[in-house]
């Protein structure tokens, strides 16, 4: 066997190496759902849970360990009653959309949501979960939410928590 080959076949087995290692250490977020009213990207584990309102649009979203639920109204949560000792806020940016985002200073110990004042017309909208285990895929689902008037173009690159709102 020359070097050349051994060489490529070295780096080949490298590439595959890195693809496998990255792949288990990341969901891809691959399966858009169309709830109506908005589009959402989710990971292939993850389904749709049909919730029942009443003056409002509600259901939710699940991958049997984290759990969403989410409400588009005209009177949506806007995280005031959060406790501003426990939880990180930002503004930013979601598909052309400002949206207040929370998450817990200590993951896994309480809210994180995205709400959208503005979401569609005179409805805002709010995703939030509790007590979540991975909040990574969390914020990518965030970042993929959809409506008819969205500009996909308009859009942060990282989201930054700051301590207050």
């Amino acid at each position: 066997m020359n070097k050349t080959t051994l060489y490529f076949g070295i780096i080949f087995l490298i590439g595959i190496c890195i693809y496998f290692i990255s792949s288990l250490n990341s969901k891809e977020i691959n399966s858009e759902f169309n709830f109506g009213a908005f589009n959402i990207e989710l990971p292939s584990d993850w389904k749709k849970i049909e919730i029942n309102g009443i003056d409002s649009y509600v259901g939710g979203i699940t991958n049997g360990i984290d759990s969403l639920t989410f409400d588009y109204s005209p009177y949506s949560y806007n995280f005031e009653e959060e406790n501003k000792e426990k939880q990180l806020f930002a503004y930013d940016t979601i598909n052309g959309k400002i949206v207040m985002l929370t998450k817990p200073k200590e993951i896994g110990n309480g809210t994180i949501g995205v709400y959208i004042k503005k979401a569609f017309k005179k409805n805002s909208f709010l995703l939030i979960g509790k007590d979540v285990e991975n909040e990574e895929t969390i914020l990518e689902i965030f970042k993929s939410i959809k409506f008819k008037d969205s500009d996909t173009l308009l859009n942060s690159k990282q989201i930054e928590f700051s301590k207050s709102e």
